[in-house]
């Protein structure tokens, strides 16, 4: 998965206080949202994109999945 395929499907990019990594995030809905791996992480692993606070952790490794599950939350009306 690219970064930029990321921002492509609206994920914003956010950046840590002391600025040594970044991130990705889409809001959903209201306690709802994906989040990426920090950018550190990304460079030895990829980029991967997770459900936010979730128990057990709910993750995407291909951007194929994330437009399919987003397509889904469309067509139910919600979200963005």
């Amino acid at each position: 998965m690219e970064a930029n395929k990321l921002t492509s499907i609206g994920f914003k990019k956010e950046v840590s206080n002391d600025g040594d990594f970044y991130y990705y995030t889409f809001d959903i809905a209201k306690g709802l949202s994906l989040i990426s791996n920090a950018s550190d992480e990304a460079e030895k692993e990829g980029w991967r994109v997770f459900f936010f606070n979730t128990d057990p952790i709910i993750e995407f490794k291909k951007i194929k999945q994330i437009k399919k599950f987003l397509k889904l939350i469309k067509e139910l009306n919600y979200g963005k």
